[in-house]
């Protein structure tokens, strides 16, 4: 059998990472990241972290990155990435220093950045895009989150703050 995207249920056959301390995944090569559980409640300083490249990050769910300075999906400068379809929920910061973003862009070293059509809800920041970025965004839920739902260079056409109202599949 052959591996085919339009075949693959991720949701059937979830891959979840519990980093215990420090980085769930690091990009620095341009590689598809897709589909992932990375539940940070163990400890893990951030989820996603693009340090180089254009990384692709689709259908992943990130949560609970407590950590001073983590993020939960992360663009380093010098680096740039196409973000859509992800969720991002209940990551606040635990102890003292700084705040969690949910998603925290600040490269777009090629020109080519999205971040579109996710989720940011509960964090402490939802969505910050480097305002002179030139980031391609719209159509993200961000809600709930602490201090600001959009942060940088704001809501982009079609993002919106509403409750995304969550469905306990159990």
């Amino acid at each position: 059998a052959s591996f085919s995207y339009s075949t693959r249920d991720f949701v059937a056959n979830k891959t979840i990472l519990r980093p215990s301390t420090v980085i769930a995944l690091s990009d620095g090569l341009s590689s598809t990241i897709d589909g992932f559980v990375i539940d940070g409640v163990g400890g893990a300083d951030n989820g996603i972290v693009v340090t180089a490249g254009h990384s692709t990050i689709t259908h992943n769910v990130v949560y609970g990155i407590d950590a001073s300075s983590g993020n939960c999906i992360q663009v380093n400068t010098g680096a740039s990435a196409s973000i859509r379809n992800n969720t991002v929920a209940n990551s606040k910061l635990t102890t003292g220093g700084t705040i969690v973003y949910a998603i925290y862009v600040k490269g777009n070293a090629d020109g080519a950045a999205v971040v579109q059509n996710n989720i940011a809800y509960n964090n402490n920041v939802g969505i910050y895009l480097g305002s002179a970025l030139g980031v391609v965004s719209g159509y993200n839920c961000s809600y709930g989150n602490s201090y600001n739902n959009f942060d940088g260079a704001g809501a982009a056409a079609g993002d919106f703050s509403k409750d995304p109202k969550f469905r306990n599949a159990s």
